[in-house]
């Protein structure tokens, strides 16, 4: 990303540790960046960030299926 949209990224990123997530529950994170941001080399890279917040802890995870035994 080109150093204006990290710095973007980094704005929008602070606002968003700052929230309530309760407040944004029935919106996307493309809505919720577009209210006060909307840098396209960001909104591409929010499939990341996305994929970042649903996946969980790799040392939780298991990395295999468990055989159910």
């Amino acid at each position: 990303m080109s150093f204006r949209a990290r710095l973007d990224f980094l704005r929008f990123y602070a606002r968003l540790l700052s929230l309530n997530p309760n407040e944004w529950y029935d919106k996307t994170l493309l809505e919720l960046y577009r209210v006060n941001h909307g840098n396209a080399e960001v909104e591409r890279f929010l499939p990341f960030l996305g994929l970042t917040v649903m996946v969980a802890d790799p040392a939780l995870v298991s990395a295999g299926k468990s055989s159910g035994s």
